[in-house]
């Protein structure tokens, strides 16, 4: 992943998408955020990277590979599937405060929302499902048992998107 970044360096500032946020008026472009003064970094294992698709799609792969990316172990087998097995028993996202996106039915592994049931949430996948949205629009999921990844690239936090494009997928697979 050479294009993903906590600090974004200077020659690739014009990389990074404009961020809109959704008001009554239409979509307004966001400021770009304050670059953080010099010497000060701050590194978050929860959140704050900037990349590319292409190394989003990397990092998918890798994770629906069970660890591994193009003959590469980057992760352990047994890491992924605890990372993407259910962690908080019965208890669900449900209570999840993006306006669109209903998570009832889905439980929580190490960093991703997985999904328990296909009925409660009311969009289309499988049992198993894993994936998580930024902070900004992007979205991600991975369904081993369709051997499948979903990655949004946004710049606005459309929830309904999160549902609506899963659900055109799994509506276009053809058995």
């Amino acid at each position: 992943m050479t294009n993903t970044f906590f600090d974004v360096p200077p020659n690739r500032a014009a990389d990074v998408a404009t961020v809109y946020t959704r008001t009554a008026q239409g979509l307004v472009k966001q400021k770009p955020p304050t670059p953080l003064p010099a010497g000060v970094q701050f590194y978050s294992g929860a959140g704050g990277l900037t990349g590319s698709a292409e190394d989003y799609l990397q990092f998918c792969q890798m994770l629906l590979n069970g660890g591994q990316l193009r003959g590469v172990r980057i992760l352990s087998r047994k890491s992924v599937e605890m990372m993407s097995d259910n962690a908080i028993g019965d208890l669900d996202l449900a209570n999840y405060p993006e306006p669109g996106q209903n998570l009832r039915g889905y439980g929580f592994g190490l960093g991703v929302r997985v999904r328990k049931s296909n009925g409660a949430s009311g969009w289309l996948g499988s049992v198993g499902d894993y994936g998580w949205a930024g902070a900004n629009g992007t979205y991600f999921w991975i369904d081993p048992k369709e051997q499948l990844i979903g990655i949004v690239m946004m710049a606005t936090r459309v929830g309904r998107l999160r549902t609506e494009f899963p659900n055109a997928v799994y509506q276009a697979i053809v058995d």
